[in-house]
């Protein structure tokens, strides 16, 4: 039924690229010579002699060329990528697909690079950083699964059968591919639940260190720290965390800077910031999983207005479809993919992005035919496995969690609870003989706590309020580990009233809950 439905949804997509009115393309078939623009490239294309693409039309976003004319060559902007889409003449079938380097200057139609091209369409890929899209592209064409992926893709060029094919071989080597990036670049541990599982503030923020956040989570969170005290006159600090990353055994962890002092901390999905951060998200891989690799290329070479046009329309569209949180993500990633094929197909042709988009008609084919591929790739047991990053983003946008814990910041350290300072009533009396020594104590007392409080990290500052009330040694002191600090104090020799202050500060120099602290003892023959 999720298939069906999907497919009803892109069908009318496709009527609605049908409609696009075909541009009259007859004065390209005799024109044997190329006139290059002042600021343009000559990019020759090349094909391989075992393909015949001679009727079909070479569109890329900048240029277009029949391919049966002698020179075969596109204008393309200097330090500009692109993506040339191989169109057969009357069907609009996408008969190959190949990506240009910003600074290359021939376009070379081989398998080995149309199946390059194609690593866009493999769902699992389209939620990967650009950092491991990298690690891919690199490492995986020796695999035997990408081997057999170029075979196909060998085959269909041959056979001219559409790049975008559903037959179950090459449906089947898309699959095994996605599988290939599940297994060995995605996060081994993953699962549908894996965005919802550690809400624990031991496992985001490490005790004892500097405060660097690792979001546990799948999708953009936002911490916040909140101050516990008015009177300190410290302000909220707030910061977006990016995902974890797939790639497994690595982390997202961000170096906050913020004060020392008394926070709760809120590790948050529902805040107005970390929902714009996921929609945009979701959207943008959306986008991409739709359109390919030429939305990266719209977004980076001068067509600003329609790369934003497309996801602020997708969040809009996701928002009314979702009104109601979904309560089965499998069935709203496809509802979302779905939503994704059609909208994009009318904003390539519509006012934001017409005009920067040479080849719209070849773009709008292409979303409608990569659509009807993605259907059939994901109609089975393997959604779950390969939609996971857009079901993470999913579940962080309509069933987004949010938790808190009490800390302190103290001298840059993390303290995973917080602490007032008390004198220890028991360690001092009120009168001495003079030049008495007596051993005054402090002790930290938990407030409320989520992990072990290390004491010893904390220190006491002594001072006698004035030069003949004696001498405190040590000036200074840490807590042992049962939470007490103490001190030396040798009274004076003289009859008098004798104060003796007890400081605990954090870095800004502010006193700590309790602080200061002071002892008074009086002194008698």
């Amino acid at each position: 039924m999720k298939k069906l439905n999907l497919i009803l949804i892109l069908f009318i997509g496709f009527l609605v690229m049908s409609c696009v009115d075909n541009q009259n393309e007859d004065y390209l078939l005799d024109n044997d010579s190329k006139i290059i623009p002042a600021g343009s490239r000559e990019v020759k294309v090349n094909l391989d002699t075992k393909y015949d693409l001679s009727n079909s039309i070479a569109y890329s976003l900048y240029d277009t060329m029949a391919m049966n004319v002698k020179n075969r060559s596109l204008a393309v902007p200097h330090g500009a990528s692109d993506l040339v889409l191989f169109v057969e003449k009357n069907s609009d079938k996408i008969l190959a697909v190949v990506k240009l380097g910003a600074n290359e200057s021939q376009l070379n139609v081989t398998a080995e690079n149309v199946t390059a091209a194609l690593h866009d369409i493999i769902p699992a890929y389209a939620t990967l950083s650009a950092e491991e899209r990298q690690q891919f592209d690199d490492s995986a064409p020796s695999a035997p699964a990408y081997r057999s992926l170029v075979s196909s893709v060998d085959r269909l060029l041959s056979s001219k059968e559409g790049i975008y094919s559903t037959n179950s071989e090459m449906v089947s080597n898309i699959r095994a591919m996605s599988s290939f990036i599940a297994e060995n670049y995605a996060d081994k541990n993953g699962n549908k639940e894996a965005n919802r599982v550690t809400q624990d503030m031991r496992q985001w923020i490490k005790t004892g260190g500097s405060p660097e956040i690792n979001n546990r989570s799948n999708g953009y969170v936002e911490a916040r720290y909140t101050p516990n005290r008015d009177d300190k006159g410290k302000d909220t600090h707030s910061f977006i965390l990016d995902p974890k990353p797939i790639y497994p055994n690595q982390y997202s962890i961000t170096e906050t800077t913020v004060p020392d002092g008394y926070y709760t901390l809120t590790i948050t999905q529902k805040s107005d910031a970390a929902r714009e951060a996921n929609q945009r998200a979701l959207s943008t891989n959306l986008l991409y999983l739709s359109i390919g690799e030429s939305f990266y290329m719209l977004q980076r070479q001068g067509a600003e207005e329609c790369g934003k046009a497309m996801v602020l329309a997708m969040q809009s569209e996701l928002d009314k479809a979702f009104a109601n949180p979904p309560t089965d993500m499998d069935a709203a990633f496809l509802q979302a993919l779905a939503i994704s094929a059609s909208l994009t197909q009318k904003l390539l042709t519509g006012a934001s992005c017409e005009r920067f988009v040479y080849n719209n008609r070849a773009l709008v084919a292409s979303i409608a035919q990569r659509a009807l591929m993605l259907a059939a790739v994901l109609d089975g047991p393997t959604l779950i496995k390969e939609g996971a990053g857009f079901i993470f983003l999913l579940e962080a946008i309509y069933l987004p969690f949010e938790f808190q814990e009490n800390l302190m910041i103290y001298h840059n350290k993390v303290v995973p609870g917080q602490l007032r300072f008390e004198m220890v009533s028991s360690s001092y009396e009120k009168q001495y003989p003079r030049k008495a020594t007596l051993k005054p104590e402090v002790k930290a007392v938990i407030l409320c706590k989520y992990d072990k409080i290390d004491f010893t990290i904390f220190e006491v500052e002594w001072e006698t309020r004035y030069a003949n009330n004696g001498t405190a040694t040590p000036t200074k002191s840490n807590f042992n580990d049962k939470g007490i600090a103490s001190t030396t104090w040798t009274l004076p020799d003289r009859n008098t009233d004798n104060y003796l202050n007890a400081f605990v500060r954090d870095r800004e120099g502010d006193h700590l809950m309790g602080s200061p602290m002071c002892f008074v003892v009086t002194t008698r023959n």
